[in-house]
């Protein structure tokens, strides 16, 4: 018994090391990013974030906890610091944390498993070397948050079924699943729809502990309808506009019209309440793979609300286009999502660099010597050149379905673990604004690594051994 006792302490102290070791060399560096960059990237949608920091009025357009989540860290730097720049890279020093902390539970996971050093050195290189996540990083988005917590949502799942497979409560666990839970929720507006698609996958994985099942799942319920109910209306917390989230849709009808299809004249007497129908052919046609052009159109009309009252006849048109213009329909389809599930498509960034002008006081004051700063920025436009060749958000897919038809053969005790990358695919076919941005599909990069290294182990015959005890 002893020896057992003690062979476990050294598996323990084997997975805390590493996940240390992990964390550290995380945070080195992308520490050298932020100098590099200081005081951090400030993209459009991070403006219009720090624009209510500063008074605006509040919006779950970007979704309103990453918002106070900025205002809570921003002020405190300002207060403790003196310094908007110094307060700004404060955050970008929060996200580093954060990353570094979920790259270390994957490590310390695997190595728990048994996983051999040398593929726990590969997998650490790949999250701490990729130059995505050294520039994410540093740059105020809401995507960093919302894949910290895919991440330790899914290790947690990994690891509540190793214990619940040896017989060993779950108490603790259950606990931290749900401010997890709570976070994959509201991190991203298609959070909340992947953890209510899983309710039912989490029930039926942890049925010999429901009961805590079902309570963490009402927990992360209950605090939800408070959030987006008493609390979203004491702070007056606007919502996405109609049009936000009918992004295929739109593009599809917007097809239709640009390309001569068929369409009655009282469908079009119902879409001209809305948007300007001679305006739609040169909005689509100069955006076929984003949205964006055709929801501010609608949004020109400021009559959203009739979207909303005649919501039946909408969606009635909508099913009534695509019998008359099916082809029409997939070929709109698939401008606007074909980054997501085919490999050869390149989208123009992969990162942002830049500050934008704000007027708040945070400009760029690199910490690195310009040559310094030179030779960073060559390494990023070298990788984004290799990434266009060679890699694309299509591909990741494709080995993230690979393993899970990997697990699905081996009838793996690690299924669950795979459905929030399921699902968050599943959510941008289904509403993505644009055709192949990674920092929509961020999650699901970050759980690749993980997931390959999972479905390694979970389909050895026998388990990798951990070094002698």
């Amino acid at each position: 018994m002893q020896g057992e006792g003690g062979g476990q302490k050294v598996i323990h102290n084997r997975a805390v090391m590493w996940g240390i070791a992990v964390f550290a060399v995380t945070c080195l560096v992308d520490a050298v990013f932020l100098l590099a960059f200081f005081p951090g990237v400030m993209e459009y949608d991070s403006f219009v974030q720090m624009c209510q920091v500063y008074g605006a009025e509040y919006s779950n357009h970007h979704p309103w906890l990453h918002t106070m989540l900025i205002k809570l860290i921003y002020e405190t730097g300002h207060a403790l610091l003196g310094s908007y720049n110094r307060a700004f890279a404060l955050y970008c020093v929060f996200q580093i944390l954060i990353l570094a902390f979920a790259f270390a539970c994957v490590a310390g996971y695997l190595a728990k498993k048994g996983v051999r050093d040398v593929y726990l050195l590969l997998i650490g290189a790949v999250y701490i070397l990729s130059p995505i996540n050294q520039m994410y990083s540093i740059t105020m988005w809401k995507d960093i948050p919302f894949g910290v917590t895919v991440i330790l949502f899914i290790v947690l799942l990994c690891v509540m079924r190793d214990h619940l497979k040896e017989g060993r409560t779950n108490r603790i666990f259950w606990i931290l699943l749900v401010p997890v839970s709570f976070g994959l929720c509201f991190f991203r507006s298609n959070g909340l729809y992947v953890f209510l698609g899983m309710i039912p996958f989490l029930i039926w994985a942890f049925w010999k502990q429901r009961y805590a099942a079902f309570s963490a799942i009402a927990a992360v319920l209950v605090l939800g309808a408070v959030y987006k109910g008493p609390v979203f209306a004491y702070f007056q917390v606007a919502e996405p506009d109609t049009i936000e989230s009918l992004s295929i849709p739109a593009q599809q009808i917007a097809a239709v019209i640009s390309y001569d299809g068929k369409i009655s004249e009282e469908q079009k007497n119902l879409l001209a309440e809305v948007i300007d129908l001679e305006k739609i052919p040169e909005a689509y046609l100069g955006s076929t793979t984003c949205s964006d052009a055709i929801k501010n159109l609608v949004r020109e009309t400021d009559n959203q609300d009739y979207i909303g009252d005649h919501a039946g006849e909408f969606f009635e048109m909508w099913i009534s286009l695509f019998f008359d213009n099916p082809r029409i329909y997939v070929e709109a389809f698939i401008d606007e999502t074909k980054g997501y599930w085919y490999h050869n498509t390149k989208f123009p960034f992969i990162w942002a660099t830049y500050i934008q002008e704000n007027g708040m006081g945070v400009d760029r004051a690199s910490q690195l010597p310009e040559g310094m700063v030179q030779g960073i920025r060559g390494y990023l436009d070298a990788y984004k050149k290799h990434f266009d060749e060679y890699l694309s958000v299509g591909l990741f897919i494709y080995l993230f379905f690979a393993c899970l038809m990997c697990a699905v053969q081996k009838k793996s005790n690690y299924l669950i673990a795979y459905l929030p990358a399921l699902g968050i695919w599943g959510t941008l076919l289904i509403a993505t604004p644009v055709f192949a941005d990674l920092r929509y599909a961020y999650a699901i990069y970050l759980a690749v690594p993980f997931l390959t290294c999972l479905t390694a182990v979970d389909s050895t015959s026998h388990p990798i051994k951990t070094p002698p005890i």
